[in-house]
Parts: structure tokens; sequence; C-alpha cells
């Protein structure tokens, strides 16, 4: 396996960005910071004082996407062949993960590879573990991965042009997914290493005896998800059947289970029609 280097968005993160870094440091040559936050988090001097960091500060919150293409920026600058991207509320359970996923970078058609899921979720304010993986415990080939845990091949993410900065949050991964299959790459998932995802402020309901999860996401993140999804699918055509959200899905989450849903639903139809306005700028530069 050539060269790994981790990279971490950070956004304004709590002192548990410590404990990721003991549990990633070990399996990669380098762990890349990049600091979104709005002031000097508190735990970055005990982080950045650590063996294998680099640390590196936007100007500010520049968005998860542009984050990450400088964390690529810096680890091609850097020499890296590949990049184990994380989000700060990501866990790590085995630790030999990145070994056996590189592994399966020996077929040279295949651009990512990912983990297995298990998600953390809220019950009477008590942070859960949720212990059934998200999908088979095999290796196989998989249309959509999401960013934090994915080991991406760097020559392939130049080759790509990297992430579409244009995004700012949500959608980052449906994209990268799109684009490595429109270049003929595959996606692979490695189903028996699992990473530890929360996703926002989850909350599970039983609906018709399945579990619907609600992010209980901000309107904001919303007016992104809603707005970046018709982008997407404007820029990738029917290239992007294998990646489409499932935007009614996610609204009858809001109505069904959500707070402030005026706010989220007026969140939702603005940011839709915002993503059409979008496409024609992006397309016209």
């Amino acid at each position: 396996m050539e060269s790994t280097a981790a990279i971490i968005v950070l956004y304004n993160p709590s002192e548990t960005i410590l404990k990721i870094y003991e549990q990633i440091a070990l399996q990669v040559d380098q762990v890349i910071y990049i600091d979104n936050s709005d002031t000097k988090p508190q735990c970055i001097d005990a982080l950045i004082n650590r063996d294998k960091t680099v640390y590196h500060a936007m100007n500010g919150n520049e968005g998860l996407a542009r984050g990450l293409r400088k964390g690529c920026e810096i680890a091609i600058r850097m020499g890296y062949r590949y990049a184990l991207l994380l989000d700060q509320d990501t866990s790590i359970g085995e630790q030999t993960m990145v070994e056996k996923m590189s592994l399966l970078f020996q077929d040279k058609d295949v651009g990512l590879v990912c983990p297995n899921i298990k998600n953390y979720y809220y019950q009477d304010e008590k942070r859960i573990l949720d212990d059934r993986a998200w999908y088979p415990q095999t290796v196989e080939d998989t249309a959509f991965a999401i960013t934090s845990g994915s080991l991406i091949d760097l020559d392939v993410y130049s080759q790509l042009g990297g992430f579409d900065e244009h995004l700012f949050i949500m959608l980052i991964d449906q994209d990268y997914c799109a684009n490595l299959m429109s270049h003929g790459y595959r996606i692979v998932r490695h189903g028996e290493v699992y990473i530890y995802q929360e996703f926002g402020y989850t909350k599970q309901h039983k609906f018709l005896n399945k579990t619907a999860r609600d992010p209980n996401y901000s309107p904001r993140r919303y007016w992104y998800l809603f707005r970046n999804e018709r982008y997407c699918r404007l820029k990738w055509k029917e290239q992007y059947a294998a990646q489409k959200v499932n935007l009614m899905k996610n609204y009858l989450i809001v109505a069904l289970y959500g707070t402030s849903k005026l706010r989220k639903t007026q969140a939702c139809i603005s940011g839709w029609m915002a993503g059409k306005r979008m496409y024609k700028e992006v397309s016209s530069q």
C-alpha cells in the first residue's frame, strides 16, 4: 500500500476530536486537519502538537467541499497517493480498517473504497449506538458511499477535478460518486469493517415495520439538501440515477416527525428552486 493521509475537516470541534486522532493515527502516515471553525477551537493546540499532524485554518467556514479540496491539495503536494476522508464525529472500531480497504485498490479500475456503517441516534436525550450494520458483511460494488470513511485514490481524484465546491455542504458524496462512475471507475464497499457515524441529531421511528431515521437537520441544511440534489440531477442527468436522493422520503420524515415543520417546508421548496438557478449559473461560467 502506498502512503496514505487522513483528511478531517473541522468545524468548531469538541475535545472528542482527540479520540479520533488516537483511532486513526496508527493506520495512516499523516493526519491533515482543515479547520473551518469561526474562531480557533480550544482543543486545537493539543491536537496539532501531536505526531504526524498537519493543520490548516481556512478563512472561517468555507464549506465542507472546499475544505476537502484543500486537504486533498495538501496531501497531493506532500506526495500521498491515497486519502482517508473523515468527519470530525466519526468513530472507527477496526484497527486494521485502512489496511483491509486498501487491498481493494489492487484492481486498477477502483476509484474509491468505503466501509460499512453503524449509526448513532438519540432517544430521550441519550446517545445510542444502533449496532445493526447498514449493509451486508461482504465485499461488493456499490453506486454510493458517504464521504466519511471513504478511501480515495488521489490520482483518480486529480483526473476527475476533485470535489465540486459549489455544493458547500450536503451531497458532496453523491456528486463525487456520480463523477467516478461516469468516468468508468468502480466504488467498492468492504462490508466487514465499520465506521460509527452520527447523522445530525438523529431520532429513529417505526413506520410500517421499518426504521425511519429523522436526522433532525436545521432548515438551513434542508435547504442545501434540496438545492444540491436538484443541481446534481441537472448536472449529471441520467448518469445520476444510481445516486439520486429520495426527496419525497426526506420531506415525509419532516412532515411526520420533524420539528419546525413550516420553516423546514419553506427551506425545502426554496432550496429546490435555488438548485435550478445554481445549475444555470455554474453552467454559464
